[in-house]
């Protein structure tokens, strides 16, 4: 099993001090029955390394080696972050794909991006609720496609500030500067 950034978050917070279950659930944003499913699931990972345990209403770590464990705790994160931004790559992709061809489907997308049709379909899910904050928003029309809709202003906002990646290797004229 593989862990994500909320396990992450659980084990970097509790690294700093004990905390209620009631606080780490409000600031890791899950419930407190799934909050206890991670921290069996960081148990289970790490294998002895480290014991996360529940006294009373509060959760504390114990670290049994903290080499080995700080070694491990370092390549789960630089996972987590590399899988993070092929999944922000995979966003980029696709939304670039839908912006330069006005309306595409979902079969196009799949194809354009090597990506199955459910990878794709979750990948908007994703996005969809990501680009709310920029009052931009994927429409899909049956037997049509999907469309950007929002103001330019808005548009050009989200790629400046979320899909930036695609600039950051153009050279800018020196006369533009």
């Amino acid at each position: 099993m593989k862990l994500n950034r909320k396990h992450i978050k659980i084990i970097q917070l509790l690294l700093n001090n004990h905390t209620s279950i009631e606080r780490l659930s409000f600031l890791v944003e899950v419930s407190e029955r799934t909050l206890l499913n991670y921290v069996k699931q960081i148990n289970d990972y790490f294998d002895n390394r480290i014991a996360i345990t529940k006294i009373q209403q509060n959760l504390t770590i114990y670290i049994e080696n903290e080499h080995q464990f700080l070694n491990q705790l370092d390549e789960v994160i630089e996972l987590t972050e590399n899988a993070h931004s092929e999944h922000d790559n995979k966003m980029e992709i696709i939304f670039f794909q839908i912006l330069k061809n006005k309306i595409c489907t979902i079969d196009d997308i799949a194809e354009y991006a090597f990506m199955s049709k459910t990878s794709v379909s979750n990948l908007l899910k994703d996005m969809k609720a990501e680009l709310e904050v920029y009052d931009v928003s994927i429409i899909g029309k049956p037997n049509v496609g999907l469309y950007i809709s929002g103001r330019e202003y808005d548009i050009r906002k989200l790629i400046i500030e979320k899909f930036s990646n695609k600039y950051l290797s153009i050279e800018i004229d020196l006369q533009l500067r």
